[in-house]
């Protein structure tokens, strides 16, 4: 029987798979093509065991109308082995060219944003025509997972602490900068549950595919709106010009969310919803919760004030202001805001460890041949993937 392969819960976090041939910082740029070479047919049989680049496919954590989110291994001379996400475009789109060129333009601008809070780009590639890029592995699940199984309101000085890590994960993407040192003004927008990572000791800001910024090469067309309803701030809606001060609000209603267990707008479609944000007040949060704490309830109505000029000037300003309640509060040690998230979570988790170890296992010992990825989808169904819309 093979060896099994290392539980990747267990991995260092501080490894990091050897570069690719030819692989180096330029090649983000090199690998957005003027014109896109025919994707081959093997790529519309991507399977568990499949081999992307130098990357071993275990099982899909995520799947949605664009894309796909893998669970992937990295192996190495010498026993090396990382464990890794990887994103890949359906194989059915992967002549979309607008598509194609706005996966390029993430990877691109979330490799240069380097910070603990902000999701981490690894690698790049294009292999047989599909376009895939590599993430760090992170071991925990969207934000909306903590109020999936259990919609009450979280622990304040919890989602305190949550959205301040958010907020300077943010805060680093607004100041990122260019290869010339020029600031590229970058914008989220995007900033929802799904886009959030938790886990033990983890808050993690994901998934930049339709943010803003100098040089990208497509922009977000007139009268079209991208992004998740609930979070999008009214300039948003009007076509009017978006800044950091644009991601601050989506924050200031994912911290309503979490304060008070409701969406601060909500409705049965979209167009309702948007019609609430540009016209309505959200209900007051210490109506739903009475015993929320006076400055909390201050910090999500500046950061969701209607105009940008009455909100936080920055996402560091709003982490200040949390972290300055934080402080007053009564401590909130950091193993029991991993026990609140942990078991707020419930079993997501550990079954997704389990099915994975169990996948790797039986590669490793030739149990069974390579599954369809759709096998491995039931147990982790919850964990949302919205790329670009």
């Amino acid at each position: 029987m093979g060896k099994s392969s290392p539980d990747p819960s267990t991995q260092p976090s501080d490894l990091r798979p050897p570069p690719a041939r030819g692989f180096t910082k330029p090649a983000f740029d090199s690998l957005r093509p003027q014109s896109f070479p025919p994707a081959d047919e093997r790529i519309s049989d991507l399977v568990v065991g499949s081999v992307v680049g130098r990357y071993e496919l275990l099982a899909i954590v995520a799947a949605g109308g664009m894309g796909r989110v893998w669970a992937a291994r990295a192996s190495g001379q010498h026993g090396f082995s990382r464990f890794v996400a990887m994103k890949t475009i359906l194989p059915s789109l992967v002549h979309n060219e607008e598509l194609r060129a706005r996966f390029f333009d993430e990877a691109t601008l979330a490799a240069k944003i380097h910070h603990p809070n902000v999701c981490q780009i690894l690698d790049l590639g294009d292999s047989d025509g599909l376009p895939w890029m590599v993430l760090e592995w992170i071991d925990g699940a969207p934000l909306s997972e903590l109020y999936t199984s259990d919609p009450t309101p979280i622990d304040a000085r919890a989602a305190a602490r949550i959205m301040s890590q958010v907020c300077a994960g943010l805060h680093a993407a607004h100041e990122v900068c260019g290869d010339d040192g020029e600031p590229l003004g970058a914008v989220h927008r995007d900033v929802s549950p799904q886009n959030i990572m938790v886990g033990e000791g983890i808050v993690k800001v994901t998934d930049f595919g339709i943010a803003k910024a100098i040089g990208r090469s497509l922009t977000t067309q007139a009268g079209q709106v991208r992004g998740k309803a609930p979070y999008l701030a009214p300039e948003q809606l009007t076509a009017q010009p978006v800044d950091r001060r644009t991601d601050v609000y989506a924050a200031g209603a994912l911290l309503y969310e979490l304060l008070t267990g409701r969406r601060a707008y909500d409705g049965e479609t979209d167009a309702i919803i948007l019609m609430k944000v540009m016209n309505d007040l959200p209900q007051k949060p210490e109506e739903l919760v009475p015993q929320l704490p006076v400055p909390l309830r201050a910090i999500v109505a500046r950061a969701m004030s209607k105009r940008p000029a009455d909100r936080y000037p920055s996402a560091q300003a709003m982490q200040r202001a949390l972290d300055e309640w934080l402080v007053q509060a009564s401590p909130l040690s950091d193993s029991a805001l991993t026990r609140i998230i942990v078991d707020r979570l419930g079993t997501a988790i550990f079954d997704r460890r389990e099915q994975i170890k169990r996948t790797m296992t039986d590669r490793a010992s030739g149990n069974g041949p390579a599954r369809s990825p759709i096998e491995l989808i039931p147990t982790m169904s919850s964990l949302e993937f919205q790329p670009w819309i």
